[in-house]
């Protein structure tokens, strides 16, 4: 895929060992063969197709990015993209948490993607494009952040800074382990200089834009 290609353009001058993998949404099942058996019957149990698909082609992506890490390398079955106290996914391998491999997943617009990153906080989020709704950017969105999409030169190009702003909040959040928890309001984005603040703490913010997405990756430090 485009995005991935360029995904692992953009991570490789990051100086942090990472992997992204990025794959379509299907109703097919064939990546159930790299779930291990807690993983097939979670993803048994779920009743709505849609919820499923995202959900397995999450996961996959997951393990695929995490295993890319992993060193020695496990087999498939071993490793599980199970779940912290806060939600927010882990490394697991033959039942043991892998704290030195992060990983965070995002599915939108019939695709869904993985980053994995070695001894380093990591978040994505990836949206398709379309218009933000008003409401969420009231909410969401500080006052200089509103400004900066009123100034934007044209509705589509205040389309694709109100996304560059929501994809980098969410991978703050997700990097931060906390989820969308925390109001996105907590996160001051400044996308002029790629890095974005919240809780005291800096991240830098790496924005990929296709002719049909935005998404963000959200690093800790700058």
């Amino acid at each position: 895929m485009l995005m991935e290609a360029t995904w692992r353009r953009v991570l490789a001058g990051t100086g942090l060992r990472t992997a992204v993998v990025i794959v379509p949404v299907t109703a097919d099942d064939r990546a159930v063969h790299l779930l291990s058996a807690s993983e097939r019957a979670r993803v048994a149990a779920l009743r709505v197709p849609k919820r499923r698909a995202e959900w397995l082609a999450g996961r996959a992506a997951a393990k695929r990015a995490a295993l890319a890490l992993l060193e020695p390398r496990p087999t498939p079955d071993a490793v599980e993209c199970g779940r912290s106290p806060g939600g927010a996914p882990q490394v697991v391998v033959a039942g043991a948490i892998v704290r030195d491999v992060s990983v965070t997943i995002a599915h939108a617009g019939g695709i869904a993607g993985a980053v994995a990153a070695l001894r380093a906080p990591i978040g994505f989020d990836i949206e398709p494009l379309a218009p933000v709704d008003r409401a969420l950017a009231l909410r969401a969105f500080s006052e200089r952040e509103r400004a900066s999409l009123a100034a934007a030169p044209s509705p589509l190009e205040a389309t694709r800074r109100a996304l560059c702003l929501w994809t980098a909040k969410e991978a703050v959040l997700k990097a931060l382990r906390v989820g969308l928890r925390w109001p996105p309001a907590r996160v001051e984005v400044e996308l002029e200089h790629g890095r974005a603040h919240a809780c005291g703490a800096l991240f830098r913010i790496e924005t990929v834009m296709t002719p049909r997405y935005v998404a963000a990756i959200a690093l800790a430090g700058a």
